[in-house]
């Protein structure tokens, strides 16, 4: 296995009179002090000079090294030539090869020129040391700093810089032609660039994350050279050029920048910079390093991780060894984005005026950096080349469709102009739209079967099809074929940049006028639009799993004199005018959109596949009297599931606030049929005195039936709903919080005259019953033996006195037809965690009474609460249930009332008016269905959802304990409430109408969390973080750690 190190650096051209040669005699004699440190290390070491002639010569260099007791060594090879050049000045070309191998069974202990060597038995390569930089010497994290909004650096938000062009270059198969596509595209970068253009503007990267059959085979090697010959051939001798210092090919060194991700098997490195004629050695490293207006065009051609065997890379992995993470991969992607998009805006080390301080990675050196005020660099352009076609594996095995998706990078396909590419282009281009992809051009290589015409014809008009000539065949000859070839398609690739900058400045000004627009045209749900403004309106590019992609412009920081300076002194600007950095931040999403979400990224993907498959098959079919297999397959499953061994059937609806009104419809019936209310379908009795028993502080909905079965709020007070009645008997029930490290049962004085000390019995601590876990809060079985058994009791029996006819006598007020619940966690009213005690006793009296029970699960089942349903908390059933929400992993809205098949038998007779006389148009839609039913087979799947627990069928703990307990303490919080997929914490607030969800004490909080990179809404005073089945525990902790550490700091 070839471990790594891989690099470059290219300078092309030659300065004016005697500069250029003194350039190389400073760099000769710094390359032979360095030469001397390698031999005193590495071993011994020859040089062999050839026609040194000062303007024109070759030398060689070999360093051999061999590993303690063993024959096997290692080199270093690096070559020079100089060539006589316009006007006396030179050529000066570097390159510079570093690589080491090791057998199986043997481990290379030398570190080559800051090279890691690796056991190629290793099954995963893990974290690397530090190494010094190529650059500015620290490590170097992609983050900004949290005055503009966007995040610390302990949370590496920023996902991309799109600023500038990016693009990910796929195959629709191997081998038609991604990286002569990739050169050429580079080539007219660099080539469109006038002389006047800014640096950045002549910032062209090139990266190929995964590269097998190295190191005979290197693309970024290919497209270095290409680019090289071409620039050459246009320019002849006039082009000016030295060699950067972070690609010295006499000392190659692993990037401190890029070391911050995993170890790698290989790093390949080609650079190339061009600087201003006639500069001085020590000049142009300061011009490099900083990228200042006199270096003309940069290019960096890079491959992060190679194989020797030219096979797929994950067969690459089996053979050789040295597995590489997938978010490894993406990491390091990322991370060289982000590097070479600083170094191409000019970025330096320091402060000044008119720069924006990013903090990096390494606070023990304090290092900041400083981003100056950047001109247009909408000309740069960065290249990611994938390996093989859309679907091929990554090195893990994941396919890279799936693999590079969380970059979600502009895509430009290259399909295949051969017999049967038609079809491999368009299913290509299918696969990754389907995952989320903007794919802006279609290049194919013309084979004279007229497949790009076809193309055509199936794509959007939107779509770019650039078609190519024929690739010439390999010959040794001058010039090169391929040369010849690149240079008559120049203008084509000329003409497909400015297609895609054109695409990529059309996408940047929507962004940009989303956020106006929607302030314009949207009515936002729970908002007060009195208070938005603009800047207050978060843009969502994607998702990302249990994260979300959000766009953000930042601006930049300048003076009016630094801005007229840059203008050569003329005329003001107005700041509007002035462009910002386009950054996609990565933001974990706190609230899980409203309770929906459950995928992780992995999830997400198949869900995705699923919904298309349903689409495509079904489209939307109706319900009545109907059966399809999506349908019929998710009833199954949640019969297997939520309702094994008490439910019979499921009604289907469209949201959870539906499937309450459908629950209060069918447990109407039953009480109306067991009281002799109803007969042969004739009315017998009065329905206007039928009402629910719930509990205050529950939310079942917003329409009017789902408000009238709560208690009193502010969301159906008059200002929200007039006709609102409040058609029920609402009991306050008892709550559980964490508070000090103990978990305590908060019962409301209306349950007694107060409970005296040790009354309780062994959980007592003075009249408030305690627990030293929140294991212990569910453990009814010993709980039932509790005192406070007899209290709930004797409370729910004297509430029901009046409203019960279980003796079969007429009641004194309005019978009570239906309990109602939220299980366990009132989420709407506070995240309030209710006695699982109490609700278990209230279920109990009411079938004494045979009163019919409604769970409602919405929130709290299909996983939430880290059970499948929540009457697994509770030790009992109901007769109807809802379920929404995460039911479908949150991408389609779907609901379901499942019941008891003696609620069923309520509806049944001869008479259609019998029946349950309610639907939608979209009852149990394929689509909802297909999701649902992938959704609630992966939640336990531990192959999808690593929390999964097989043996105990449940999730497993997410937040951690002593964490939980460290926010128990926190002076500034009533309470603590941390269950299944919830935490959330109560602030303390001066006086009671300063609390609730009216309340505006979080305001302050909830920017800085999403400062941290948490995207979080708040419920008033109560903060809360929902994760997903899915997000694992040490995200968890995370997110935990910073809202402890946010809390703390407001305190």
């Amino acid at each position: 296995m070839i471990h790594r190190l891989e690099a470059a650096g290219v300078g092309v051209g030659g300065g004016g009179g005697g500069g250029g040669e003194d350039g190389v005699e400073r760099r000769r004699r710094r390359e032979k002090e360095e030469e001397e440190d390698e031999r005193g290390e590495c071993g011994r070491g020859s040089e062999q000079e050839e026609e040194g002639e000062r303007g024109g010569g070759r030398r060689r260099r070999v360093w051999e090294g061999k590993r303690a007791g063993e024959g096997k060594r290692w080199n270093i090879v690096g070559k020079e030539k100089v060539q006589g050049g316009g006007g006396g000045g030179g050529m000066y070309i570097t390159l510079g090869v570093v690589w080491g191998r090791a057998e199986a069974g043997e481990r290379l202990t030398k570190k080559m020129a800051g090279a890691m060597v690796v056991d190629p038995q290793e099954k995963e390569i893990h974290s690397s040391r530090h190494l010094k930089g190529m650059t500015d010497g620290h490590p170097f994290r992609p983050t900004l700093a949290a005055a503009k909004g966007i995040g610390d650096d302990t949370t590496n938000l920023v996902v991309m810089d799109l600023t500038s062009p990016a693009y990910m270059v796929w195959g629709a198969t191997t081998d038609v032609g991604k990286t002569v596509v990739s050169g050429g595209l580079a080539a007219a970068a660099l080539r469109s660039r006038s002389p006047s253009a800014s640096a950045a503007e002549r910032h062209v990267t090139y990266v190929k994350p995964v590269q097998t059959g190295f190191p005979a085979d290197s693309d970024s090697r290919a497209v270095y050279t290409s680019v090289v010959k071409m620039m050459m051939a246009r320019n002849g001798d006039g082009v000016d050029g030295i060699v950067t210092p972070s690609a010295t090919s006499m000392e190659p060194r692993l990037p401190s920048w890029l070391s911050e991700t995993s170890a790698l098997t290989e790093m390949s490195v080609w650079q190339q910079s061009v600087g201003r004629e006639g500069e001085g050695e020590g000049e142009a490293q300061a011009a490099c390093a900083t990228r200042q207006e006199d270096t003309r065009l940069f290019l960096e051609c890079l491959t992060l991780w190679a194989w020797k065997n030219p096979v797929s890379p994950h067969l690459a992995v089996e053979m050789e060894g040295g597995l590489i993470k997938d978010e490894t991969v993406v990491e390091g992607v990322k991370n060289v984005l982000w590097h070479f998009a600083r170094q191409g805006k000019g970025q330096g080390q320091g402060k000044g005026k008119g720069g924006l301080t990013c903090p990096g990675a390494d606070h023990e050196h304090g290092e900041e950096l400083r981003r100056p005020v950047r001109q247009d660099s909408s000309g740069s352009l960065s290249i990611v080349e994938t390996a093989g076609g859309v679907a091929s594996p990554g090195p893990s095995g994941t396919l890279q469709c799936d693999l590079y998706r969380p970059l979600r990078m502009p895509a430009l396909l290259v399909g295949d102009g051969r017999l049967g590419g038609i079809s491999t282009t368009i299913s290509s281009y299918e696969l990754l739209r389907l995952r989320g992809y903007d794919v802006d051009a279609v290049v194919m290589i013309d084979y004279g079967l007229g497949n790009a015409a076809a193309v055509r014809r199936h794509l959007p008009a939107s779509i770019v099809v650039v078609d190519l000539p024929l690739l010439p065949a390999a010959a040794d000859s001058s010039p090169d074929p391929l040369d010849v070839w690149l240079l008559e398609t120049e203008g084509r690739f000329m003409d497909l940049l400015d297609s895609l900058k054109r695409a990529h400045q059309s996408r940047r000004a929507r962004r940009e006028e989303l956020a106006r627009t929607a302030t314009e045209i949207l009515w936002w749900p729970f908002t007060q639009h009195g208070r938005m403004r603009e800047e207050d309106v978060t843009v969502i590019d994607s998702r990302l799993g249990d994260s979300l992609a959000v766009w953000r412009r930042v601006p930049h920081v300048s003076s009016r004199v630094d801005r007229r300076d840059q203008s050569g002194g003329g005329g003001d600007k107005d700041d509007d005018d002035e462009e910002g950095e386009d950054l996609i931040v990565k933001q974990f999403d706190g609230c899980a959109s409203w309770w929906t979400q459950g995928p992780n990224l992995r999830l997400q993907l198949q869900l995705a596949q699923a919904v298309g498959r349903a689409t495509g098959r079904y489209g939307h079919v109706m319900f009545p009297e109907v059966a399809n297999e999506l349908s019929v397959k998710c009833a199954e499953m949640l019969l297997a599931g939520v309702g094994k061994g008490w439910a019979r059937r499921v009604f289907f609806s469209d949201n959870g606030s539906t499937a309450v009104e459908v629950a209060l419809k069918m447990a109407f019936r039953m009480y109306a049929i067991e009281r002799g209310l109803i007969r042969s379908g004739r009315q017998l009795g009065s329905s206007s005195d039928l009402q629910i028993l719930g509990l205050t502080g529950s939310y079942h909905g917003d329409t009017l039936g789902a408000m009238d079965a709560q208690a009193p709020s502010v969301f159906n007070g008059f200002l929200q709903q007039p006709w609102y009645s409040g058609r029920g008997v609402f009991l306050e029930p008892p709550k559980v919080e964490y508070k000090a490290g103990l978990w305590r049962i908060k019962v409301p004085p209306a349950y007694g005259d107060g409970i005296k000390a040790g009354e309780l019995g062994d959980d007592d601590i003075q009249g408030v019953c305690c627990f030293s876990s929140r294991d212990e809060v569910f453990d009814l079985g010993r709980r039932n033996a509790s005192p406070l058994v007899t209290i709930y009791r004797k409370f729910i029996d004297s509430s029901l006195q009046k409203h019960d006819d279980h003796q079969r006598a007429p009641p004194e007020g309005p019978r009570v037809a239906a309990l109602i619940i939220e299980t366990v966690l009132h989420g709407a009213g506070g995240m309030e965690m209710i006695d699982p005690l109490f609700q278990n006793v209230l279920v109990g009296e009411c079938r004494k009474r045979a009163i019919p029970v409604v769970f409602d699960e919405v929130f709290t089942g299909c996983w939430r609460l880290g059970r499948e349903s929540s009457m697994e908390l509770l030790g009992c059933v109901p007769d109807i249930a809802c379920y929404a929400k995460l039911m479908t992993g949150g991408v389609v809205p779907l609901a379901a009332t499942l019941a008891t098949g003696c609620v069923f038998d309520a509806f049944k007779g001869d008479s259609k008016i019998e029946a349950l006389l309610h639907g939608h148009s979209y009852s149990a839609h394929p689509i909802g269905c297909s999701a649902a039913i992938e959704a609630l087979s992966s939640f336990s799947n531990l192959v999808v959802n690593p929390n999964y627990v097989p043996d105990k069928h449940q999730l497993q703990e997410l937040w951690d304990v002593e964490l939980l307990r460290e926010a128990s303490f926190l002076g500034n919080i009533n309470r603590v409430t941390a269950i299944g997929t919830v935490f959330a914490v109560e602030l303390s607030v001066s006086d009671e109408a300063s609390s609730g969800y009216a309340s505006w004490s979080s305001a302050d909080i909830i920017p800085k969390l999403r400062q941290k990179g948490i995207f979080a809404r708040p419920l008033g005073n109560v903060i809360y973080v929902v994760v997903t089945p899915t997000t694992p525990p040490g995200k968890c902790s995370w997110l935990l750690q910073s809202v402890i550490d946010l809390l703390r700091s407001v305190d």
